[in-house]
């Protein structure tokens, strides 16, 4: 995980926040199942290793085109697995409660 390799190593955390700053990152959305860009860091992240005991911290990231984005399709990325998505329980919740009336009725 290149956020606790940085602590480990002192590096200080930085995060984008799109609501004060991020220029453009503040148009592209996030999408879990299928998104057309990922995120880059630069120098790439290398844990210790006997190789390079001290690995590789990166220090910027970008994004990067997952693939060909025709013209006037929404930029998404995976915002990661700590970005909270209530909206995802709230519509899991509604498929099982649809899922539930439709066997009681049935």
């Amino acid at each position: 995980n290149i956020s606790e390799a940085k602590r480990a190593a002192g590096d200080r955390l930085q995060y984008i926040d799109p609501k004060t700053e991020g220029g453009l990152w503040r148009f592209i959305n996030d999408s879990e199942e299928a998104p057309n860009l990922r995120l880059i860091y630069h120098p790439k992240f290398e844990k210790p290793s006997a190789k390079n005991p001290d690995g590789v911290l990166p220090k910027r990231a970008f994004l990067q085109a997952a693939h060909d984005i025709p013209a006037g399709v929404e930029l998404t990325w995976d915002y990661g697995p700590a970005y909270p998505r209530p909206w995802k329980e709230a519509e899991a919740s509604e498929a099982g409660g649809q899922a539930l009336r439709v066997d009681e009725g049935g």
